[in-house]
Parts: C-alpha cells; sequence; structure tokens
C-alpha cells in the first residue's frame, strides 16, 4: 500500500462486505480493503460508478505498490457493473497480474487482496 493509502473494516454500510468474489471467503466481514491513492480503485472501493466512469483509460491502468489495478479491486470488491464497464474500456486488463502472479479471475474467486504466505 501507497504511503498515502490507509485501510478501512469491511462492513456492509461501506459495500465492501458480503460481495459476490468473495462468497467462498465467508469469514470476509472484518478483514481490511484499502482506501487507496489511485482514483479508480478508490471509486471501486466506494461503489462509486460515476467517478469510475470519469476516470480516463490511463487511470483504469494504473497500480498500486502490489501492481493491482482497478480490475483486479472490482473481481475482489464484487462489483459486476464496474467490471463489465473496465474490461469494456481496457480489455487487456483482464490478463495483468498483481505484484505476486494473481490475475483479476483469482480475485473474483476469492483470493484475499493482502497477499501473505501463510
Amino acid at each position: 500500500m501507497t504511503a498515502d493509502a490507509r485501510t478501512e473494516t469491511t462492513s456492509p454500510e461501506n459495500g465492501n462486505a458480503g460481495n459476490a468474489s468473495n462468497a467462498s471467503n465467508a469469514s470476509n466481514a472484518g478483514t481490511t480493503c484499502p482506501t487507496s491513492n489511485i482514483a479508480a480503485i478508490r471509486a471501486v472501493f466506494s461503489g462509486d460508478m460515476a467517478a469510475l466512469r470519469d476516470c480516463t483509460r490511463a487511470q483504469l491502468r494504473e497500480t498500486d505498490d502490489q501492481q493491482r489495478n482497478a480490475l483486479h479491486a472490482t473481481c475482489y470488491a464484487g462489483h459486476p457493473d464496474m467490471t463489465r464497464f473496465i474490461l469494456t474500456e481496457c480489455r487487456e486488463l483482464k490478463d495483468a497480474g498483481d505484484a505476486h502472479g494473481r490475475t483479476a479471475a483469482l480475485f473474483a474467486c476469492g483470493a484475499p487482496w493482502d497477499y501473505s504466505d501463510e
């Protein structure tokens, strides 16, 4: 996470818990999701489709310190409309891996946002 980034606890109120991508992680409640300084990732985690649509293609491609992009975030957060929008704008992101080689598909299957060697 970047120096400017902070985390917030997932909860139904902020729209990050109980999402489809984390259905396999029933214990996702209480985990942390980033509030990023990357505009597109920030829009995803706040559930703000209008802000996501305002992002340029370059902003959609931006990555955080773990090389995760907005598509990784939408798949983790379980926002299918946002996922479709990003894939329409930047189809090439579907094959992008993060710093640990995890693609958006792995996040959609419930991979944790924060990587650990556990």
